[in-house]
Order: structure tokens, then sequence, then C-alpha cells
């Protein structure tokens, strides 16, 4: 009986900590966003975060809440590809989106607010995971397509990435890459460690461009 309300316990405890990691809203964030997306009328953004955490969805939200492009880094071969792309779009704004790793420091300049999806590993492969089951279902929920998608790439690929080098490749985003390769005066800096933080942000926004 002991060890069947350990378990229950420990299940508890880790149900809690998911929904920690998914809803937790930190007291200053509200306010300091709404400090920046007020400030000035930003037309050139920069959304970076590991795989899984949704920066493709909100880039895109984003683009068409202020009717600015839409540049996903993964299409482009090269900087000088990527940068070319960012200025035939510079009259009108820009929404540029990708792993921090792949967005050049000279991108990373020309940018009004660089937006950093800093969530916790668990986060970004429970969202790898629906993904992958998404596309399993697509497969008509073929036992191959199972081993294939889920398996093989979902849980074996992508958690290995996730769990053994998302934690540091992160907290090196922040000390050392995405967030500090800016001039502080020109660009503004939002890190979101929840998907409800950013999505407190994705509301801020569209209510400033409906007023």
């Amino acid at each position: 009986m002991v060890y069947i309300f350990l378990v229950i316990f420990i299940i508890i405890i880790a149900l809690l900590a998911l929904l920690n990691s998914f809803y937790r809203i930190r007291e200053i964030f509200k306010n300091e966003l709404t400090n920046i997306i007020n400030s000035t009328n930003h037309r050139k953004w920069i959304v970076g975060g590991m795989m899984g955490s949704g920066k493709t969805t909100f880039a895109h939200s984003l683009s068409k809440s202020i009717k600015i492009k839409h540049i996903e880094i993964d299409h482009y071969k090269s900087e000088e590809e990527i940068l070319n792309a960012i200025s035939k779009a510079s009259e009108d704004g820009w929404v540029a989106e990708a792993n921090p790793w792949q967005i050049p420091d000279s991108l990373s300049m020309q940018a009004d607010v660089v937006i950093f999806l800093d969530y916790d590993n668990i986060v970004n492969y429970i969202r790898l995971l629906i993904r992958g089951l998404k596309q399993w279902r697509s497969n008509n929920y073929s036992l191959s397509s199972f081993k294939r998608v889920i398996i093989d790439y979902t849980i074996l690929d992508l958690g290995r990435i996730v769990f053994m080098h998302g934690k540091d490749n992160r907290a090196g985003w922040r000390q050392n890459g995405l967030l500090n390769n800016l001039d502080s005066s020109i660009s503004k800096k939002i890190r979101c460690i929840s998907p409800a933080e950013l999505r407190m942000l994705e509301e801020i926004i569209k209510n400033n461009c409906n007023t």
C-alpha cells in the first residue's frame, strides 16, 4: 500500500511540474511585454527557439496580424540568400524565424524585436510528439509509419537531440547568442519561458493591432 501511495505521489508531482512548464507566467512579464510592444511601431521581428517550440506557427500568425512578410530561414541555403530575402521585404517589414544558431548576426542587428522561446525540454518534446502523431495519422495509422515517424524519428532522434542538447543550447543562446548579439538601444528582447507567456504576447500584439 505504501508503494502505491508513493507512485501516486510521484505521478502527481510530475503532472504539476509538467503543468508548470506549460502554464507558468512570471509576474513582471506582462508589464514588460506591454511596454515593449507599445513603445514603437515594430516592423522587423525575429523569432527563435528550439524545434517544437511553435516558432513557425507564431511567426506565421504574427505576419498575418501586422501584415508583414513571414520568412522561414530554413528555406534558404546561405546567409546571402537570407539577407537578400530580408532586403526585399525591408520596406514593409518582416518576421524571420529559425533555430537560433541559424540566425546570422547581421540579421539580428536589423531587428526591432527579438523573441526567444526558451521553454523547458519537456515542453518542446511533447509538442514534437504531438506533431509526430499528427503525421502518423496522415499516413492512415500504418504500423510501418508508426515505427518510422514515432519510434525512430520522434522518440529516438528528436528526443535524443532535445534532452541531450536542449538545456545547454538554450543557456548558450541566453548568455552568448540570440539575446546578446544586439544593440540594446535599437532592438527589444522578449524571452518567453512557456507557451502561456507566448499566448499572452500574441494577445497583446493582436489587441495593439486592433486599436
